[in-house]
């Protein structure tokens, strides 16, 4: 019979041994680590943000919370407990004065407190404390300073006090700090890599030659494509198009948050993800997927795509008078120039078989002809004359 390996006692970390952590902190540590693991599975970047800089503030007993991350876009800021007007004189004139930027390569530090960047005196001389951190209230700064490679960014948190408290205290919330380095690198890297890929994702929808939209996680529209934007001009009923867009988005996410569903699968209609719509101009088919899995599995982007399956109605405006058709009339006119069966206008218009019957009658009926092939005619008849 195979025995189990022996026991083998591993002495502990000596950090955590030394830094004795209350029961309290011990579980803000796990909610932590839960919310840098989760990286804005449901949630978009700024939820995600806020999210970690919440439960940083209270791990390390912070009062105030600061991020900003760097890239090839520029500088983008988050802060809780601070105002929009503090993080913009922060990111705008000061944050280069208190040398986080520079604490990996002048003193080998990713987690770092000011006073272990500036000598003291120095420190209070400063520029960064006159004009600055006095005036508002930052004290006893600690933080994280990360440079990541793929892709390329730099990450900052910060974190301050409202009063001065001993070096000691200070020390012992950087450690804290220092002990989450690398699940903070795994987050951000992670979040960073899923916005890489959203834009990416934008690049190759402007070369193709379908009408695509790209949604974030949130359900914003992050992207329409040349095609997708030429397709919605055209249209009168382009609002309602771009809502049934926002609508189908939606119920890929939607199905991300029922328990126990299955994957999403692009044409199944049940979910949402399929729909069929029509206006007086044209029929449409849009399908929604996710796109762009992160290295969780998780989807990065909605992709929504959009394509005319039913032939343009010549001159509607025109038709629609001639012949004296109503709106439905005319979009039940447009849907049977391209020949489509009563079953499939219902559909596409979400009416009943009953009531596209009806319609489809009375455009018969009011156009003069029997039959639909003398309706195709007698339309293109009408507009060219």
């Amino acid at each position: 019979m195979r025995q189990s390996a022996p026991f083998v006692h591993r002495p502990p970390d000596p950090k955590l041994a030394e830094l004795r952590l209350p029961a309290a902190e011990l579980q803000q540590f796990r909610s932590l680590l839960r919310d840098l693991l989760a990286q804005r599975a449901r949630g978009g970047t700024e939820q995600w943000w806020e999210s970690v800089l919440r439960s940083l503030r209270a791990l390390t007993g912070s009062d105030k919370a600061m991020l900003v991350v760097r890239t090839a876009k520029g500088p983008a800021t988050h802060g809780v407990g601070v105002t929009r007007e503090l993080l913009s004189m922060y990111l705008n004139q000061f944050s280069d004065l208190d040398r986080s930027r520079v604490a990996l390569r002048d003193h080998g530090l990713e987690a770092w407190s000011l006073d272990l960047l500036w000598q003291p005196e120095e420190l209070e001389r400063s520029e960064y404390t006159r004009s600055f951190a006095g005036p508002n209230k930052l004290h006893s700064t600690i933080g994280v300073t990360l440079h990541l490679t793929n892709p390329r960014a730099e990450v900052s948190l910060v974190l301050h006090k409202n009063r001065s408290e001993p070096p000691a205290e200070t020390e012992r919330r950087r450690e804290v700090l220092s002990l989450l380095l690398e699940p903070l690198r795994a987050g951000f890297g992670l979040d960073l890599s899923a916005a890489d890929q959203s834009s990416g994702l934008s690049s190759v929808m402007d070369v193709t030659g379908q009408a695509q939209a790209l949604y974030a996680m949130d359900g914003r529209e992050l992207a329409q494509n040349p095609v997708m934007r030429r397709l919605l001009s055209q249209d009168p009923e382009r609002e309602n198009l771009r809502e049934h867009l926002r609508s189908v988005a939606k119920s890929v996410l939607a199905s991300l948050d029922a328990p126990g569903t299955a994957p999403v699968r692009v044409g199944h209609k049940a979910d949402g993800t399929r729909r069929e719509v029509a206006t007086s101009q044209a029929a449409y088919r849009l399908r929604g997927n996710l796109v762009g899995r992160n290295g969780f599995g998780h989807g990065t982007a909605v992709l929504v795509s959009l394509d005319r399956v039913a032939f343009e109605l010549p001159a509607p405006d025109s038709i629609r008078t001639r012949f004296g058709l109503t709106l439905r009339e005319l979009q039940v006119a447009s849907l049977l120039m391209h020949r489509l069966s009563n079953a499939e206008i219902a559909r596409m218009l979400s009416i009943s078989p009953h009531t596209a019957r009806h319609h489809t009658e009375n455009v018969l009926a009011k156009v003069g002809v029997r039959s639909r092939d003398a309706l195709r005619r007698a339309i293109l008849d009408a507009a060219s004359g």
